[in-house]
């Protein structure tokens, strides 16, 4: 059985990826917007990485989302 923070962070990464490219964004030019490294982001799009409720504010921003949109099914 999956740990609960593990899918939240699976959960997380899907939509950061999915909203990224939906916005037809590189890596790089989210990156660029929400002031964070690209390996950080890769590792957080694959889920590897958990993020703070700042980095979570950041990405939503540069994202044009909400922080609870990042984390919906």
């Amino acid at each position: 059985m999956r740990r609960p923070a593990k899918k939240l962070r699976e959960l997380l990464g899907v939509n950061v990826r999915r909203l990224r490219q939906e916005k037809r964004l590189t890596q790089e030019e989210l990156c660029a917007r929400a002031g964070m490294g690209q390996s950080y982001l890769s590792q957080l799009e694959s889920g590897a990485k958990s993020v703070s409720i700042d980095v979570l504010d950041k990405l939503a921003r540069a994202l044009g989302v909400t922080p609870d949109q990042l984390l919906r099914k």
